[in-house]
């Protein structure tokens, strides 16, 4: 799928109304509340996450990190809500943890904030999220 940019549409899957919104994660050097990522809906319209995962091709270069990331009303304020605590090695990591599930609401004035606990540095990955309009 098309990575998603503010100048062009998100992905259509299979033209039945499913988005593919795919962006890159930012490698954080701080805990700075979506420092990750901060995506706002780009629709205008109310959303349902239905799928959320993170595809990190290269693990940051220390260890001890984890990533949180979900629905938020601002772009710098952290959200556990589609993925809570999941650690940054390389591989696709799914929404989860103790406060992380799919499906959630995506309203139109809230942001996707991903948050780190710790530095970031050399990670390389991307946020990937299947939406329906609500």
């Amino acid at each position: 799928m098309p990575q998603y940019t503010a100048s062009r549409n998100p992905a259509y899957i299979g033209g039945g109304g499913v988005f593919e919104y795919s962006v890159a994660l930012t490698a954080a050097t701080a805990t700075t509340a979506g420092g990750v990522v901060s995506l706002a809906n780009p629709l205008g319209v109310a959303l349902i996450i239905t799928n959320a995962y993170l595809n990190i091709t290269t693990a940051a270069t220390t260890s001890a990190n984890t990533i949180d990331l979900g629905v938020a009303a601002n772009g710098t304020t952290s959200s556990d809500t589609l993925i809570d605590g999941m650690t940054t090695t390389a591989g696709l990591k799914s929404a989860g943890g103790t406060n992380g599930a799919t499906p959630r609401t995506w309203a139109t004035t809230e942001f996707v904030t991903g948050t780190a606990s710790a530095t970031l540095v050399g990670m390389v990955g991307t946020l990937n999220l299947v939406c329906v309009r609500a």
